[in-house]
């Protein structure tokens, strides 16, 4: 069958945080040239990063692409850099969810919150009010 969606590529689209796209295409190429080494020759196009160059799914190559095998490989291997992608960027939250448990559990065995007093007794605030002769009026 003949793929008649045309799709952008996951890079190909504005990103406000380029290093998922990066994720994207990275796990989608390695995939795609797994899985078919000639049409990952055929269809990837050179790009840069930030952080360096890298390989991605041309949208006007992966549209003129129609041999059913073909197609089906690159559906596979973009819904593979997408999940991939995913799977790496939930990492970072996961482990300061771990690290806010691991504080969580420290300071209650720590006895919990305990507030501290930085200078002398708190009761008396007379360095914090300002003299009555300081004071004007405004009539």
């Amino acid at each position: 069958g003949h793929c008649s969606e045309v799709r952008p590529s996951i890079v190909g689209q504005k990103k406000v945080f380029p290093f998922i796209g990066y994720l994207q295409e990275s796990s989608a190429t390695a995939k795609l040239q797994s899985l078919n080494p000639a049409l990952y020759q055929s269809v990837t196009m050179d790009n840069k990063y930030l952080l360096g160059n890298y390989r991605s799914i041309d949208p006007v190559k992966r549209a003129a692409v129609t041999d059913a095998a073909s197609s089906e490989a690159i559906k596979t291997a973009t819904a593979t850099g997408q999940f991939s992608a995913l799977g790496k960027m939930a990492m970072f939250p996961a482990f300061m969810l771990a690290c806010y448990i691991a504080l969580i559990l420290y300071f209650k065995t720590k006895g919990g919150y305990k507030p501290v007093e930085l200078a002398g007794n708190s009761s008396q605030n007379t360095d914090l009010e300002a003299p009555s002769s300081h004071v004007r009026s405004v009539s």
